[in-house]
Formats: C-alpha cells, structure tokens, sequence
C-alpha cells in the first residue's frame, strides 16, 4: 500500500508541475514571437505614417459629461 501511495503522490505531483508551468511557458513564447517580430516592425516603421493620439482624437479628451470639453495641443510635432 506505501508503494501506491508515493505512485499516487509522486502523479499528483507531475500533474501540479505541469499545471503550474503552463501560464509561464505560454507567456514567455508570447514574448519570444513579439520579440522575434521586432526587427521587422523598426526596419519599416515611418514617422511620417505614425499617428498620435491627439489627432486620433480630434484633440478633445472623451469626458463623462458631453457638455465638458477637454481640449488638448498637438503633440505631432514632438512625434516628429
């Protein structure tokens, strides 16, 4: 019966280690591909075709109440 019990234990132990590696192994090949895709974005990346986010925006903050209007300046020329 002691040898069941270290079969029982030693599987519940395995099945705990590879549930708790799953998250971490999903989220370090995420990173990898997102880093592996990297070069390619800089080399065709073009300041030109970037947009910012004030212009996106028509350079009024979205607010809660329609009535308030937050305007903000352009930031393209620092994009730039």
């Amino acid at each position: 019966i002691a040898r069941f019990e270290d079969l029982l234990y030693g599987t519940c132990f395995c099945a705990a280690v590879i549930a708790c590696s799953m998250g971490p192994t999903h989220i370090i090949r995420r990173l990898v591909r997102d880093l592996a895709k990297l070069p390619q974005q800089i080399e065709n990346f073009d300041f030109e075709k970037a947009n910012c986010f004030c212009c996106s925006i028509n350079h009024v903050l979205p607010t809660k109440d329609p009535a308030k209007v937050i305007r903000i300046p352009c930031d393209r020329l620092a994009v730039e």
